[in-house]
């Protein structure tokens, strides 16, 4: 009878690159609606339809979202890292 292990080291390594890359993408869009939502509330005078107060509101849930971020990312890394002291590979 066989069993299964889960998945093997490159299937592991091909899916911390593909997290990195959404990672990567999501920190880049949450830095730009940051920027945007940040000049806003600085200017006084909104971004088009939203008012100041939701611009600082905006970059409040940006600020938060980056903590998430932060630790996705620490995550994904120490995955990495026991994958790296498992195989024996360094990067």
């Amino acid at each position: 009878m066989q069993t299964h292990d889960g998945p093997s080291t490159a299937e592991r390594k091909a899916r911390y690159a593909i997290l990195i890359r959404w990672w990567n993408g999501g920190a880049l869009v949450m830095l730009v609606v940051l920027a945007f939502a940040l000049f806003g509330l600085i200017s006084g005078q909104g971004l088009g339809a939203l008012r100041p107060i939701y611009c600082g509101f905006l970059a409040a849930m940006m600020a938060l979202g980056g903590m998430v971020l932060a630790l996705w990312r620490g995550f994904i890394v120490s995955n990495q890292q026991v994958l790296d002291d498992e195989t024996g590979s360094r990067r």
